[in-house]
Parts: structure tokens; sequence; C-alpha cells
């Protein structure tokens, strides 16, 4: 076991827990500088699935801690701005109603739940005889 220290390609700088042999030792250094680490990835994870992690100042602080736990030692800046969100709405059919079809299809409304279970109930009766 030996911490080794690396620079992935996002530009941290750091060590790594790696085990083994040399030459594996070497080859794991060599493939992780051409990545991002551990907290960059964490941190794009967590800003994709609108995690709210992603909004806090913290967050590379939060994604270094984890990547400790898993033997990765990142160094990154303590916080980070969050950039705001945008006060527009983004929806493109948050504008449309559709109150207007109902008005105008006034056949296809969906119909009271008693209503629905009565043809329920006729279609089992006359398929299978009232089994259920």
């Amino acid at each position: 076991m030996a911490w080794q220290k690396t620079e992935w390609a996002c530009g941290h700088t750091g060590s790594m827990q790696l085990y083994g042999k040399q030459d594996g030792r070497d080859a794991r250094v060599a493939y992780e500088a051409g990545r991002q680490c551990l907290a960059c990835w964490l941190v794009g994870e967590w800003e994709a699935k609108g995690d709210p992690r992603a909004k806090r100042e913290d967050r590379y602080r939060l994604a270094a801690d984890i990547a400790e736990h898993k033997g990765k030692r990142i160094a990154v800046p303590k916080s980070a701005p969050v950039e705001n969100e945008p006060t527009e709405s983004i929806n493109p059919l948050a504008d449309i109603s559709t109150e207007h079809y109902w008005l105008n299809w006034p056949d296809v409304r969906p119909q009271p739940l008693r209503e629905m279970w009565e043809v329920v109930n006729s279609w089992t009766m006359r398929t299978w005889g009232g089994v259920f």
C-alpha cells in the first residue's frame, strides 16, 4: 500500500492510495492523469441530475471528502461560487392552456368513478360470466 502523488486532467492535484506491484501502480497513475478527478466528476453528475448538493458553496470540498473515503486525496478550493438560475421559465409549454380542449370536446371528459365502474363491471359480466 502506498500513496502516490498525481495531477488529474482537470488541474487538481492530490494523491491516491495504490496497492500491488510498482508496474500496476504506475499504470494506474497514468490512467488517472488522463481523467477528471473524482471530485470534479461528482460535481458534474450532481449538476446534471439537479441534485441540491450542486448548489452548495462547498460542493467541491464535499466531493473531495467523498473521494478521500475512496482512497483519493484531492486538493480543491474550500468554496466555489454557484451560478444563479434563470428567473424566467424555460419551459416552452408553460403558457399553453388546455382549457379550450375540454370545452370543445365534452364527450372526452373523464367519467365519474361510478360510471367507469359500471362499464368495467358490465364488460366483466359479459366476458367472464361474473367470475370476478
